[in-house]
């Protein structure tokens, strides 16, 4: 039987090493790619070593760098405000639907998952935002279409809410004196750092990575966010190197392969470090909001 065990741990440790390389792989290609020479992308493909080193792409991101800073900062700006509304609104929606007596639960569960699965379209979506709450070229743009409250997060938050939130401590608290409100301030909110710290991450990474707001309610150029500016430099540099193969006279190469990797990575490293440092919560938050006794 011990035999059997170890054979398992060891093909379990395979399995999980394979995964590994899986994500890591790709990854590593992406930083490859964006320092390896324009040149040798083009004539010899993508390599993990880079061929021949080059920082044409960074050198091109950074020497848009007023437009780049401007775009980082609106970026980071909605999405410290986003996701620190988005967790306040999902944790107190969530906590009075983990109630079984609160009335009318049902129907407000009901319109939660609803969300979930219809909506109303892109175009009166466009309308409502644009015709109605006049929010165009806002930092609210950016900020409230889509993102601001999430189904999927109410549900999992609410799971950890029932699950893991003793009855007998909420008890406790109302026989004490305490209102709903500083029971779930100073009770419940304590207990739900991990879960928390995971709608918070999950959160920010939605409001970094999106573009979509952006491009559909942002057009000057001044207000938009860091991935819009990115995907802007992306195509700018492939208009020029268009214009440079059809004879247009063009100082300097365009590195358009390598900077489609420089600005993924540039993009990237902002979350990938936020996940680094509180994975421990993110686990933790997921297992214990995901299951429910």
């Amino acid at each position: 039987m011990k035999g059997k065990d170890r054979g398992f741990e060891i093909l379990g440790y395979v399995v999980l090493g394979m995964l590994t390389l899986a994500c890591i792989v790709p990854f590593w290609l992406l930083i490859s790619g964006s320092l390896t020479d324009e040149l040798t992308i083009t004539t010899k493909g993508y390599s993990l070593i880079p061929a021949v080193f080059g920082t044409d792409a960074y050198g091109y991101i950074f020497n848009h760098y007023s437009l780049f800073l401007r775009s980082m900062t609106t970026s980071i700006c909605v999405t410290v405000v986003g996701t620190i509304l988005h967790t306040a609104l999902a944790a107190t929606m969530a906590y009075p639907l983990s109630k079984q007596e609160l009335p009318g639960r049902g129907v407000l569960s009901f319109i939660v998952i609803l969300t979930l699965l219809l909506n109303g379209g892109l175009v009166p979506t466009y309308l409502v935002y644009t015709q109605m709450l006049h929010i165009k070229n806002t930092f609210f743009a950016l900020l409230v279409p889509t993102l601001l409250l999430n189904g999927y997060n109410i549900i999992l938050m609410r799971n950890f809410f029932t699950a893991s939130i003793p009855g007998s401590m909420i008890e406790a608290a109302r026989i004490d004196g305490a209102s709903e409100w500083t029971i779930f301030i100073k009770t419940v909110i304590p207990i739900s750092k991990p879960m928390l710290t995971t709608i918070a991450l999950m959160a920010g990474m939605s409001y970094w990575n999106d573009w979509n707001n952006g491009l559909y309610y942002i057009t000057e150029e001044k207000r938009m966010g860091l991935q819009n500016i990115l995907n802007s430099i992306i195509k700018n540099a492939q208009f020029l190197s268009a214009h440079a193969s059809s004879g247009v006279s063009v100082n300097t190469v365009i590195p358009v392969e390598s900077l489609r990797m420089a600005v993924a990575l540039v993009a990237a490293i902002p979350m990938v470090i936020a996940y680094i440092c509180l994975q421990k919560y993110f686990i933790a938050g997921m297992t214990m909001g995901a299951v429910k006794e």
